[in-house]
């Protein structure tokens, strides 16, 4: 969803012989809980139409849809001490994108609010559903047909599938998609001729053939194979930001690093992005060695798994990963679709188009695997267990430095031991005693201290034992919820 000619586009509306359901002109009349109301309705109309996005259109006189003027300016508009973006942004559930847009055409100032629909569900305003139904904007009941429509048309639409840029030609995909990635990645051979290497993105749903010698790129398509994300306006927040602390806390940060590329086409560099600050020269068997303080499947798979479950219909908020000394922190938009009790045990994924994109192209582990992986390889390498923090609006995964036990905060340890008994439940191979030393690099004689910490997590109904007639010597156990 991007205008980069809102003269031309609103010359082409104005063309139209009659108002679409998901296009409404207004010459300069303002009332911002009716502008509301049509930002929710024609979210609705769009995608009821099929349409990739609606316009509220000012500065155009409704019955000759003659380009007269606005006095509306969008962007100096303001609800009490808010400004209209920001308002509508918050107004309006769920989330979608709402662009604003104040121009001249032929000498005259125009504006445009374009709309997106939305991919969750119908979209409301103070907790209503509006509708434009032909030239009628109306609030559905929740019996009327018009409402279970709505709710068909957003289960079967996702953001993936919305378009990021339209009717380009060919040559110009070429130039804005890394397609040379896709079949690196996808280890295929490129065809030649440039239409049949993008025949196969067709098929991937990366593009669309629009059956007029032309191409819509798709969100998934820029978000995949961009060159630059920045270049399509509604997906420049989802670039990726990187940075680098000098210490445990914001203190002193270095420079932010935008990662401009597709999160397929530019995944090695956001890694070495992240990763390279924190290498060092080590002599091990006599041979000088560069190590890192992170296991690569912990950066790949956490990283990963940030990119996949972000909640893509947040408006100018995208994945970041901020490097401490003595830990990692990515976040997302949005919070986790599950509970985090159940993050290794429970399969939810809110993109899954975008995540069978970057499974098919070999930039993460197959369906539910990756966490498991990332916790796997955090107790071969004897680090703290990475930790999830919730916050409703979003969800941060942080992985931590090597910490002797001795230093590991009771929470950590509890931590630590509650997902390594979730991890060999998955496996069916059950915690013990001796697993858990093992998994804190623990000897023998360290037995009581992790009988102790067994002890506190039954008491506090984190585990249990997997059979409660066994002795206590060689015991099993299972997490809480288990059957």
């Amino acid at each position: 969803m991007t205008i980069s000619d809102p003269c031309a586009l609103l010359k082409t509306l104005v063309e139209r012989p009659a108002e679409e359901s998901w296009l409404e002109f207004k010459e300069s009349a303002w009332d911002h809980d009716r502008i509301a109301q049509y930002v929710a309705g024609l979210s609705n109309a769009a995608i009821l139409a099929g349409q990739e996005r609606g316009f509220l259109v000012f500065g155009v006189e409704d019955a000759t849809h003659k380009i007269v003027g606005t006095t509306v300016a969008l962007k100096s508009k303001k609800i009490g001490n808010e400004n209209f973006q920001n308002w509508i942004q918050r107004v309006i559930s769920p989330a979608i994108q709402v662009n604003l847009h104040d121009f001249q055409c032929d000498g005259r100032k125009c504006a445009i609010i374009e709309i997106a629909p939305s991919y969750a569900a119908p979209v409301a305003y103070k907790s209503e559903i509006w509708v434009r139904i032909g030239e009628n904007l109306k609030k559905p009941k929740p019996d009327d047909p018009v409402t279970a429509a709505l709710y068909r048309a957003t289960s079967r639409v996702s953001f993936e599938q919305g378009a990021a840029a339209m009717g380009i030609t060919a040559e110009q995909v070429a130039v804005r998609l890394d397609v040379d990635a896709f079949y690196t990645l996808s280890k295929t051979p490129k065809p030649q001729l440039l239409s049949a290497a993008l025949t196969r993105l067709v098929s991937k749903g990366y593009l669309r053939d629009t059956l007029e010698g032309t191409f819509d790129i798709t969100n998934l398509g820029a978000l995949m194979l961009a060159h630059d994300l920045g270049s399509f306006e509604t997906l420049a927040s989802k670039r990726v930001r990187v940075v680098h602390y000098k210490g445990i806390d914001k203190a002193r940060a270095s420079p932010e690093q935008t990662i401009a590329k597709g999160y397929a086409c530019g995944f090695e560099e956001l890694l070495g992005r992240v990763r390279e600050p924190l290498a060092e020269e080590k002599l091990i068997n006599g041979i000088r060695t560069t190590v890192y303080p992170y296991h690569d499947d912990i950066l790949r798979e956490t990283i990963a798994n940030a990119l996949v479950h972000q909640d893509l219909s947040v408006n100018g908020a995208g994945p970041m990963v901020e490097v401490f000394s003595n830990r990692i922190e990515i976040s997302n938009p949005g919070d986790s679709l599950v509970e985090k009790d159940m993050i290794l045990n429970d399969r939810k994924s809110r993109n899954e188009k975008l995540a069978n994109a970057m499974r098919e192209l070999n930039l993460c582990e197959e369906r539910g695997s990756g966490l498991d992986r990332t916790f796997k390889a955090a107790e071969d390498s004897l680090l703290p267990a990475p930790d999830f923090i919730m916050s409703g609006n979003s969800m941060r995964v942080i992985v931590f430095t090597a910490k002797p036990f001795k230093q590991l905060s009771r929470a950590e340890k509890m931590r630590a031991l509650y997902f390594h008994c979730a991890l060999r439940f998955e496996v069916q191979d059950y915690m013990s005693n001796a697993s858990l030393r093992a998994r804190f690099g623990l000897a023998k004689d360290d037995y009581q201290a992790v009988t102790d910490l067994i002890t506190a997590a039954k008491k506090e109904n984190r585990i249990k034992p997997a059979d409660t007639g066994s002795a206590r010597k060689g015991a099993k156990y299972i997490p809480y919820w288990a059957g």
